[in-house]
């Protein structure tokens, strides 16, 4: 806003007194801040990874970008597509390439990631619990955390609009009770990271 307002300053000064170089360097502001601006959206574009978590009702939808290149996974294309073209159109990203199903753990730009819609723990032991960094909760899948931290120990836990706000709310206080850090979609919108 300061180069901005310097700007027309300095255009004020041109047109007032008819002063050249005060339009000269009012046009090389201009220049300078349209420069910075186209940019800062190439690098948003085009640059790092991210990961969205859309927020949907209706089925869950995990999307993987790196660059213009995207790659999701869903339960719901229709709704999911509905939920990502407005962002992607934005960020001048390509149309996403569906992933096929995995048993929920994807590892993308040196993350890993665990998409619980089931409980795959199910009479299952382990000496040691597997670091993740995004364990992305839907599909209304019902483990205590205190439970669910013996196999898993994510630094972000994710839940998405599959939840009612009760069970939101429980989720929240058990992370927060074990010192997790927690994303509720339905609070506070898509899950978008990007490194």
């Amino acid at each position: 806003m300061t180069v901005v307002y310097l700007a027309i300053a300095l255009f004020t000064i041109a047109a007032v007194y008819r002063h050249g170089k005060a339009m000269v360097a009012g046009l090389a502001l201009v220049t300078m801040l349209f420069s910075a601006n186209l940019y800062a959206n190439h690098q948003a574009a085009t640059g790092g990874n991210k990961l969205i978590v859309s927020a949907m009702r209706d089925g869950y939808s995990v999307s993987f970008v790196n660059g213009k290149t995207s790659y999701f996974l869903t339960n719901n294309i229709r709704e999911a597509t509905r939920a990502l073209s407005p962002f992607f159109m934005k960020h001048k990203i390509n149309k996403p390439i569906l992933l096929d199903e995995t048993d929920g753990f994807v590892s993308f730009g040196e993350k890993r990631i665990l998409i619980l819609s089931e409980n795959i723990f199910e009479k299952k032991t382990t000496e040691q619990p597997l670091e993740l960094d995004y364990l992305i909760l839907t599909n209304n899948v019902q483990i205590p955390m205190a439970e669910l931290i013996k196999f898993v120990t994510p630094k972000q836990v994710i839940i998405d609009q599959s939840y009612r706000k009760w069970s939101v709310e429980r989720i929240k206080n058990d992370c927060e009770a074990l010192g997790l850090n927690c994303y509720a979609i339905e609070n506070e919108g898509a899950f978008i990271v990007k490194w």
